[in-house]
């Protein structure tokens, strides 16, 4: 995908008015964090960032880190849902991470092709299409070799298909606990 950001960074389209986001790492402070805001504004050094657009819109936004390895989780806030979290791109530029929070925020694109660490996946309750809930499997299982503990993947009841049923099973088979809500 041609997102903003670099390899630096991982890029995120948003929908709501005033989105809340959270970013942490595995080691160190905030200083190397910069969040660019579809309206231009930059917060430096912060581990959680939030914007207010005045209005619901289409926001294109990106957070970069150095170094890109250190990134362990990212998303919408803890316990923070209805972000308006549209699309996500590039989450395999933080070779580390290994939680994506993205529950109840709308979100209909996500690649997670590359990610190799990705142990808690939250996307239950979004509006992803039966095609994209299926290549989150298939990219999950291709990309984690396995085995893996305490790995919990949350996705959209009814949502995937018979054509991700093979990598559903090998997931579980690596230790994944698959919660379909």
């Amino acid at each position: 995908t041609n997102a903003p950001g670099g390899a630096d960074a991982v890029t995120f389209v948003t929908t709501g008015a005033h989105p809340h986001l959270e970013i942490q790492c595995q080691n160190g402070s905030p200083t190397n964090i910069l969040w660019h805001w579809g309206d231009g504004r930059i917060d430096r050094g912060t581990w959680t960032a939030d914007r207010d657009f005045g209005a619901p819109g289409v926001w294109t936004n990106y957070v970069e880190v150095q170094p890109p390895a250190a990134v362990t989780w990212f998303g919408a806030a803890q316990y923070s849902t209805g972000q308006g979290i549209r699309a996500v791109y590039n989450p395999s530029n933080f070779p580390a991470l290994n939680f994506l929070y993205l529950y109840l925020q709308g979100l209909e694109e996500l690649s997670i092709a590359g990610c190799t660490n990705l142990t808690q996946l939250h996307f239950a309750g979004n509006p992803v299409a039966t095609a994209v809930c299926d290549q989150w499997f298939l990219d999950l299982d291709a990309a984690v070799a396995g085995p893996v503990v305490n790995a919990d993947f949350y996705y959209p009841a009814g949502t995937p298909s018979a054509a991700s049923a093979a990598a559903r099973a090998s997931l579980a088979a690596k230790g994944y606990t698959l919660h379909p809500f």
